[in-house]
C-alpha cells in the first residue's frame, strides 16, 4: 500500500487481523493517501473494526457481494456507514429476505430471535443465467433471482446484518449456532492468529471443537486453553464455548477467504491421536 500510494484497500476479515498483528508488531503507519478499508467475504468482526480505525485512522466499511453477482450488492461508504451491517443495497440490485424453513429459523433465533431472519436473495442485469461448472452448465437463477446461501435480517437503518451462510451454523446435540460468531470470539483470545469451529462425534456424542492455529508451544497447550475457556464466558453462552481445543498449522480457505469447512474434519484427523 505504501508503495503503490494506494488510497483504497480491499480485503478480508481473516486476513486484517493479521495484518494488524503486523501493523502493531512492526510499528506502521497508515500510507499517507489511503482514505479507507473495504471488507467483504465473510462477516467482519467489530473488534477488527475497531482496532484498524484506531491505528491508522481511516474508516473501515463492511460490504457484501459474490462472484456471481459481480460486485458488491450491498456496501458501506463515505455518506453512510452502519457498522453492524454490510451496508444498503447499492443501485442497480435488488434484495429481498425470503422467509427460511422453520427448523433452520429455529437453529438461529437464538442469535436474534428478535429479529425477522431471512435467507437472502439477489437480483441484478450482472448475474448471468447459469454458470459453467465441473458438472457442466447449471441454471442459478430462479424467476431472475439468485439465492446466496447467507442468512441475515435488517436493521432499524436498512442495512443488511449477515450472520453467516447456511453452511456456517454447527449443530451440537439439540441445539444449532452460528461458527461465525463463535470464530470471531476466538480470535480476539491473546495467541489465538486464525481458528474455525465445528461438531463431530466424541463416543457417540456430538462436541464442539476448535481448531486453533497458535505460535503457543505445543507440548503444553492446556494451560492456554483453560485461559481461552475462561475467558469465552464473558462474550459466548457455555454452550458456545468449544470442549475440545486442536492445534492446526492452517486453517483452509477459498482465495476469497471463506473457511472451506468440507476439509476441517480432515484436520482432526491430522492433527488428533
Amino acid at each position: 500500500m505504501h508503495r503503490y500510494n494506494a488510497s483504497l484497500a480491499f480485503s478480508v476479515p481473516s486476513a486484517l487481523s493479521q495484518l494488524i498483528d503486523y501493523i502493531e508488531k512492526n510499528q506502521i503507519n497508515a500510507p499517507s493517501a489511503l482514505r479507507a478499508i473495504i471488507s467483504a467475504g465473510e462477516p467482519l468482526p467489530i473488534s477488527i473494526t475497531n482496532r484498524l480505525e484506531d491505528l491508522w485512522g481511516v474508516p473501515v466499511f463492511n460490504q457484501i457481494g459474490s462472484t456471481e453477482v459481480g460486485n458488491a450488492f450491498c456496501a458501506n461508504g463515505f455518506a453512510r456507514n452502519y457498522r453492524d451491517s454490510v451496508g444498503l443495497i447499492c443501485p442497480g440490485y435488488r434484495v429481498e429476505l425470503r422467509p427460511i424453513p422453520e427448523a433452520s429459523y429455529q437453529s438461529i433465533s437464538n442469535i436474534q430471535d428478535d429479529r425477522r431472519i431471512g435467507a437472502v436473495w439477489v437480483s441484478s442485469p450482472t448475474i448471468p443465467d447459469t454458470v459453467i461448472t465441473t458438472d457442466g452448465r447449471q441454471e442459478i437463477l430462479i424467476e431472475g433471482w439468485l439465492e446466496t446461501k447467507d442468512y441475515g435480517y435488517w436493521n432499524e437503518q436498512g442495512g443488511l446484518v449477515i450472520l453467516g451462510r447456511i453452511d456456517d451454523f454447527v449443530h451440537v446435540g439439540a441445539i444449532s449456532m452460528s461458527a461465525v460468531e463463535i470464530e470471531s470470539a476466538i480470535r480476539e483470545l491473546e495467541s489465538v492468529m486464525d481458528c474455525a469451529v465445528l461438531s463431530i462425534l466424541v463416543n457417540g456424542v456430538s462436541t464442539l471443537v476448535a481448531l486453533i492455529v497458535s505460535n503457543i508451544d505445543r507440548s503444553s497447550p492446556s494451560s492456554y486453553v483453560d485461559v481461552w475457556s475462561r475467558q469465552l464466558r464473558d462474550s459466548l453462552e457455555a454452550f458456545q464455548i468449544p470442549k475440545q481445543w486442536i492445534l492446526v498449522d492452517i486453517i483452509p480457505r477459498t482465495a476469497s477467504g471463506k473457511i472451506i469447512r468440507y476439509r476441517l474434519d480432515s484436520l482432526i484427523n491430522l492433527n488428533s491421536g
